[in-house]
């Protein structure tokens, strides 16, 4: 796909599509009808086995901005690897097959990240329950602002509950990224929360994020999903944080807020691995309670 260099710059949607013949005609609508129309629609189907695939080859028949993949089944986290294998856009935005966006999100998102010089665009997002056919806010959208942020002030705001950074904070979706900053990027594929161990490495390779006090991303709230189906364990893992707490400490970061977030989750193991009769790991996250209580006496 070329891009012509005197309109605007190309921006790629990357969608994972997985057995979502329900709703995927609506995630795929919200995005063809967007305000910004220099678009590179990224279809990775992960061997769905449902209507998923053709309707994905009936957009792709429609509108010449489609690329769509076939792959064979091998979950989020490789499905997203391969988007970052096939990434033309100069932006990157990424939509989850079962969320939808309002006509202005992509058009939002490069205006902000364009006004601001940052390298990374931010908005927020509601969520549609869906078993109770309602949509839920996540703070006060009377009072608009747009709010610049250094990595390190992102991270202060990674477990803060106010206008849902947190959820902001940890998924991929709901942002725009410049394409140089997926660059060396992997996803786990065997990690049910893969996002967890991954969005958070690519705010560390910025100079500034910039926010946007707007709802132009929703996401679809079903018990059908993947982490509502999942236990505690898998969807507070505890590699990930470890994880995060090393590189985070190495880089000099204040990490009060995440070794609060680690003891909570240490506490989650315990008593989910104890329910599990798994002994073994349960033994291994008390011995970690146990050290950390008697080096903070």
């Amino acid at each position: 796909m070329e891009n012509n260099k005197n309109a605007l710059p190309l921006i790629t949607v990357a969608i994972p599509v997985y057995n979502c013949e329900k709703n995927l005609e609506q995630c795929l609508n919200s995005v063809i009808t967007q305000t910004y129309s220099n678009l590179d629609i990224l279809l990775i189907n992960d061997g769905s086995t449902d209507r998923s695939s053709e309707i994905c080859e009936r957009f792709k028949a429609s509108d010449d901005r489609i690329r769509l993949f076939h792959k064979k089944n091998g979950g989020v986290g490789a499905s997203r690897n391969t988007i970052l294998s096939l990434l033309e856009g100069d932006y990157v935005t990424f939509l989850d097959n079962d969320d939808w966006l309002e006509k202005n999100h992509v058009q939002s998102l490069y205006e902000q990240i364009q006004k601001h010089n940052s390298d990374i665009s931010i908005n927020n997002f509601h969520t549609f329950i869906e078993d109770e056919e309602t949509f839920s806010s996540h703070g006060d959208f009377s009072n608009y602002f747009e709010r610049d942020f250094t990595p390190e002030e992102w991270f202060a705001n990674e477990y803060n509950t106010f206008n849902s950074f947190s959820m902001c904070f940890t998924v991929p979706w709901g942002k725009l990224f410049k394409r140089e900053l997926l660059n060396d990027i992997s996803f786990p594929e065997s990690k049910v929360v893969e996002d967890d161990y991954t969005t958070y490495m690519i705010y560390l390779k910025t100079k500034k994020l910039s926010y946007a006090h707007l709802e132009t991303y929703v996401h679809r709230s079903s018990n059908r999903s993947i982490t509502a189906n999942s236990d505690l364990t898998s969807v507070f893992p505890i590699q990930s944080i470890e994880e995060r707490l090393t590189l985070l400490t190495i880089l000099g970061y204040d990490v009060t807020n995440e070794i609060s977030a680690y003891k909570w989750r240490l506490g989650v193991h315990k008593k989910t691995l104890l329910e599990k009769g798994d002994i073994a790991e349960y033994r291994r996250v008390v011995q970690k309670i146990k050290l950390i209580e008697n080096y903070t006496k």
